[in-house]
């Protein structure tokens, strides 16, 4: 750690101390201020994110949230945290520094991201909090901070490319779309399509593995993130959990709801057939491995010296049997997951028409 940085981090502590109640840090709040410190911007953001549960009414957290994203050049998430820091400290330096740093970022000027010794000037003491002037007053910077929270829906943002792993979790997401589609907003990037749009979103939320599901607040932090082999469960448990905090609410038309009922209709038919060829598998290869062990138990009166050739030989085949069941079955499910994703973009392409389903044969090779 730097000069400026422990001069910083020592200031605050004597801030916190010598501020009384309207600024007593919580363990999440001090540690994000001591990554920030550090120049870990990304891991600041999530600890900070962590003290709201406990300190969202102090404005030095929305401070440093807001100077942690302008480091990761997310500029509208930090305007509109430096706004919910003006609305709690309206008449301190804290607001004051805020409001300096929005004006910067609003005019497109150069970067208003905190210097290490801001934090530094005296925030208002416990008895200009927020919470201790009048009611009136009170309920006016509670209208304005909730008028910000309301900006943004939730958001799910995928990194996708096309594999199977991509076609599975692509499918999950169709299905929690069409559940929760008017809560939350759901981004599909497709890695190396060349839109710049996308490029400039991947940069953003710095997905770099494929695929990745990251889960954004209404505030606009990412808080969880999904990466390669994804439990399509937890997702789906995550998501219904981000979508109970969502605080604006999308009315969808006549046309997306029976899209989304298309859609989800696909989602249904590919999960059964792969169920159904699943099942088939796991029961063919358990028929195939009771012959194997009745075969070997048969030959326990047999010639020892032929009885280990023949039992390795029967072995082989019935490994090499479930082995290619198992391959099989592989091969089909991404047909399966090709051909439900073809039919999503042509429903999505015809503006609902209705899409026949594409038939594959469903009987394994013998």
């Amino acid at each position: 750690m730097n000069v400026k940085s422990s001069i910083a981090a020592l200031l605050f502590a004597v801030l916190c101390m010598s501020g009384g109640s309207a600024f007593a840090a919580s363990a999440f709040l001090n540690e994000g201020i001591a990554l920030y410190n550090k120049g870990k911007y990304m891991e600041a953001l999530g600890v900070l994110n962590q003290a709201k549960s406990t300190e969202s009414d102090n404005p030095m957290l929305h401070y440093y949230m807001a100077s942690a994203l302008v480091k990761l050049n997310l500029k509208a998430d930090a305007i509109r945290e430096y706004k919910l820091t003006m609305a709690l400290d309206p008449s301190g330096q804290l607001g004051k520094y805020s409001e300096t740093a929005l004006k910067s970022l609003e005019d497109g000027g150069k970067s208003a991201a905190v210097s290490s010794t801001e934090p530094s000037a005296k925030p208002p003491t416990a008895s200009s909090k927020v919470g201790t002037k009048k009611s009136s007053s009170k309920n006016s910077e509670h209208e304005k901070i909730e008028k910000v929270r309301v900006d943004q829906q939730p958001q799910v943002v995928a990194l996708l490319c096309g594999c199977p792993k991509c076609h599975s979790v692509d499918l999950t997401l169709t299905d929690l779309y069409s559940k929760f589609g008017d809560r939350i907003e759901f981004i599909r990037l497709m890695a190396k399509s060349g839109d710049p749009k996308s490029a400039a979103l991947i940069e953003k939320y710095a997905l770099r593995t494929c695929p990745s599901v990251l889960l954004v607040a209404n505030l606009g932090e990412p808080y969880r993130e999904f990466q390669n082999i994804i439990s399509e469960s937890e997702l789906v448990r995550e998501v219904e959990q981000l979508a109970k905090t969502s605080r604006k609410t999308r009315l969808k038309t006549i046309a997306e709801e029976k899209m989304a009922e298309q859609r989800k209709l696909v989602v249904d038919e590919v999960d059964a057939r792969v169920s159904h060829d699943e099942l088939r598998v796991n029961n063919s290869i358990r028929k195939i491995q009771e012959d194997l062990e009745a075969a070997l138990t048969s030959m326990q009166n047999s010639d020892s010296r032929t009885r280990a050739l023949e039992m390795n030989a029967l072995t082989e085949e019935a490994e090499s049997k479930k082995k290619f069941l198992k391959q099989d079955f592989e091969r089909r499910k991404k047909e399966y997951y090709a051909a439900a994703e073809a039919r999503i973009r042509a429903l999505q392409s015809t503006g609902g028409a209705k899409v026949e389903p594409v038939e594959l044969n469903r009987d394994f090779k013998k």
